[in-house]
């Protein structure tokens, strides 16, 4: 049944953020691998027939990190975080593409081994810092894409490096100030930042907020 949901949502032909959110709701709801699985496998056809479509690399990238969640499979991770980086290469100036990147650099840096992940982060190379990176290009295609922000500011601050506090505080300043600062996850992050950065007066206005 969860199936059948998504693929009535990928038939609407999605062109905005909800109709990807109802995707992504619909993904959720899939609990069999195996029919995710061949859902992957009949989208890719259509991908090859449209291959400048950034709306089903998107969708690809979706379906891909589901199996990746439901099978614990770290190349599904690939899979998805290869997809959202296509689409970003098509369509820059949408968020939703480096979005998806960000999940999938989080969750392939999750999979890997502590040791080798903490070597990574002191070469600057490790996930969480491509992941910091595409929830940046989230927030800079669009300031009000209220998830990405949060999920920026909570990568930077579980990494406690300076560079990427920085990234996250002017991202989250700039969501303050946008439609974006009505949700309060949002204020509350951005407090969160601003106290780790040292502005405390900030901080308490936006924990006020």
């Amino acid at each position: 049944m969860a199936v059948l949901l998504v693929l009535a949502a990928l038939a609407q032909a999605p062109a905005d953020r909800a109709n990807l959110e109802v995707l992504r709701d619909s993904l959720s709801q899939v609990t069999d691998s195996v029919a995710l699985a061949r859902l992957e496998t009949a989208t890719i056809a259509i991908a090859k027939q449209n291959r400048d479509d950034p709306l089903i690399h998107l969708r690809l990238g979706f379906i891909a990190y589901r199996l990746g969640e439901l099978t614990k499979d770290k190349s599904h991770y690939d899979d998805a975080a290869g997809e959202f980086e296509w689409a970003g290469e098509l369509r820059p100036e949408w968020p939703y593409a480096w979005y998806g990147q960000g999940l999938s650099e989080l969750a392939i840096g999750e999979a890997g081994a502590l040791a080798i992940e903490n070597l990574r982060q002191m070469l600057g190379k490790d996930y969480l810092s491509k992941a910091a990176k595409a929830f940046a290009r989230a927030t800079e295609a669009d300031p009000a894409f209220a998830s990405a922000v949060v999920d920026l500011a909570n990568t930077a601050l579980t990494q406690r490096i300076r560079p990427r506090l920085e990234v996250a505080l002017t991202a989250v300043r700039m969501a303050a100030a946008s439609p974006a600062g009505r949700h309060p996850d949002v204020q509350l992050v951005r407090g969160r930042v601003e106290r780790e950065a040292g502005e405390t007066d900030s901080a308490l206005a936006a924990f006020h907020a």
